[in-house]
């Protein structure tokens, strides 16, 4: 006969009463997780953090310390607090790459301002700077004032510079990611130009090479679990790394994987192969238009901030409609097309929508993955909610047992919780309470076609290992109501 309190040994001869503290079935319901959400990106000017090191950013004032209130990463932190101010969130910030140049864009000013005015310049955000002209100043006055204007503010990611009436705006730091600096004297529908000057706006080009991410890979932990990655370098180098390591951490081995938020600025079909080359299910690619006004890496960083916030609240509910807090989209007359829009889900691309209220908003969030290894047209991981919600089940499958079940015989047939031996039916019967919790907790779906599909046996070749094959289903999201209103004349 088993000893249930396993702690008390039979070779206790003297009296008394030995009470075993047991915590193996005190958990009921389903597990909550930490999440973690790790963030790369590069430093600006009175940086205090040391490239390739991680930092736990708890607070904004937290990452302008770390990084300097001019880079990336303080817009990246900024935007992602917004809208997750709780959860763990790693900061990795990495060496620019020395063999790299600075993107740089400008303004050309002609004329004379014929009355005076309050000019807007647009440089990396919707919020302008403000210039007052004055009746009869110059281009060359003007522009060396916007100079003054830039140069003073310290959250600039550009360093200003003139000759004559020419602006040069060169960004801070050396990469592809300077390319996306939006740059405009317009903005708003109400946005008006000083009478008798001009503005001619050359975009932010000549960004190149990015900084090597598996430093930031390097600084983590291979056992730990981030679920969310935001990745401003999309270049074909640093997005294959990434995924080398995210598909090892999907594996069945390590069992820790995460999903990877990227922003791209570019035209739709160049964003389709931008995919199409990933298709990786693991891999979120995001669309705001290559004419918003806010750089695709704080984009990422919000996309990610509602993503891994609602998604730990419940992965199974769709992330349509929720804001990109503080990021702003294209203006009027340059958004993305409902049609372009289709295109991009279709090609494994993430898209967003910019309200009436100028609010950016996602769209539908979809992975990149579109095919299987043989090529062949595959959805199983179109939706990031399936992805999602199956890292839940198999990580809340592993804490079950891990809890329940530490040291435990295992025998071909019967046994039970209290003997301390898993059989399969053991194994069967705690797949099936647990699906049952979930399937109460409207995160998997059809109990009855779980039950009738699963199998367990212990393995006649290894000793010590119960198989069990069992067929979940994630529950399906709401994305479309289709309608016949075959209307009847009386």
């Amino acid at each position: 006969m088993p000893t249930y309190a396993d702690q008390v040994s039979l070779n206790v001869f003297s009296p008394g009463i030995y009470m075993a503290i047991d915590s193996s079935l005190s958990k009921t319901g389903l597990p909550i997780f930490m999440q973690r959400t790790v963030m790369f990106g590069q430093m600006g000017t009175d940086a205090q953090a040391t490239a390739g090191q991680v930092v736990q950013i708890v607070t904004e004032n937290d990452a302008k310390a770390a990084f300097g209130v001019d880079s990336m990463l303080h817009g990246m932190v900024k935007v992602f607090r917004k809208r997750n101010p709780y959860q763990t969130l790693l900061v990795v910030p990495l060496a620019e790459n020395v063999a790299g140049n600075a993107a740089a864009g400008g303004i050309t000013i002609a004329g004379a301002a014929t009355k005076p005015m309050t000019q807007y310049f647009y440089i990396g955000s919707n919020i302008p700077y403000q210039l007052g002209v004055s009746s009869g100043e110059a281009a060359a006055d003007v522009a060396g004032r916007l100079v003054t204007l830039v140069n003073n503010d310290p959250a600039a990611k550009v360093v200003a510079t003139n000759d004559g009436a020419d602006v040069t705006l060169t960004c801070k730091w050396k990469g592809e990611t300077g390319n996306d600096i939006f740059i405009a004297t317009r903005y708003h529908d109400d946005d008006t130009s000083t009478p008798g000057l001009t503005f001619a706006v050359t975009a932010m080009t000549g960004g190149t090479g990015n900084p090597d991410i598996t430093d930031g890979l390097d600084a983590l932990d291979d056992l730990t679990q981030y679920q969310g990655f935001v990745n401003p370098f999309t270049d074909t180098v640093n997005r294959g790394i990434l995924r080398s390591e995210l598909d090892d951490r999907w594996g069945p081995l390590r069992a820790v994987d995460g999903r990877v938020f990227s922003c791209v600025r570019t035209g739709v079909a160049t964003l389709v192969s931008h995919a199409a080359t990933a298709n990786d299910q693991n891999y979120i690619p995001i669309d705001i238009g290559e004419d918003a006004a806010s750089p695709s890496w704080e984009a990422a960083a919000a996309f990610a901030a509602a993503v891994m916030y609602y998604g730990a609240i419940d992965p199974g509910r769709p992330f349509q409609t929720l804001e990109l807090v503080d990021i702003a989209g294209a203006r009027s007359g340059k958004r993305r097309l409902g049609a372009e829009n289709e295109t991009l889900l279709a090609g494994g691309v993430s898209t967003t929508v910019v309200g009436d209220d100028g609010k950016v908003r996602i769209h539908r969030a979809v992975t990149s993955y579109t095919e299987n290894e043989l090529g062949a047209e595959d959805e199983a991981y179109k939706s990031l909610n399936t992805v999602m919600l199956m890292s839940y089940y198999r990580r809340s499958v592993i804490n079950r047992f891990q809890l329940r079940f530490p040291r435990h015989k295992l025998k071909l047939t019967g046994g039970s919780q209290s003997s301390f031996v898993m059989s399969p039916e053991t194994g069967i019967a705690e797949f099936l309470a647990h699906y049952k919790t979930m399937v109460d907790n409207d995160l998997m779906d059809d109990f009855d076609g779980y039950k009738a599909d699963i199998l367990a046996a212990k393995n006649e070749n290894k000793r010590g290992r119960l198989d069990v094959f069992d067929r979940p289903r994630p529950i399906d999201q709401f994305h479309q109501l289709a309608v016949r209103a075959a209307f009847k004349l009386v």
